[in-house]
């Protein structure tokens, strides 16, 4: 994998990188560690989107947080599958100038 970044920065040139930014396996962070060796004006950055998506991952199983999210869910697809409800809901939704437009349900990403 250091091979194939490696040969990116020189195609490129390697004064245009700053950092390299991905997750933390362990085959990504051994790559990206023999490129910071051999370029030392690129910095090495985890991704904060796949670091927050493991915290959500861990905080979701909680049972807790399970049951509120599961709550959550039923109210946000009453409203989907009931026409009155939805009507009432946007109208609610825009008297108040709330931005986002409607209720999302909780979707695992993995």
């Amino acid at each position: 994998m250091s091979d194939v970044i490696i040969d990116v920065i020189e195609r490129v040139r390697f004064k245009k990188f700053v950092a390299i930014v991905s997750d933390n396996a362990s085959n990504v962070t051994a790559a990206k560690r023999i490129v910071i060796q051999k370029y030392s004006n690129i910095i090495n950055i985890n991704c904060i989107a796949h670091c927050i998506n493991l915290i959500s991952s861990d905080i979701i199983k909680i049972t807790q947080v399970k049951y509120l999210v599961k709550c959550c869910n039923i109210l946000t697809k009453f409203f989907k599958n009931s026409n009155i409800a939805r009507l009432w809901l946007k109208e609610a939704i825009n008297l108040k100038e709330i931005e986002g437009g409607n209720l999302k349900t909780y979707v695992e990403t993995r």
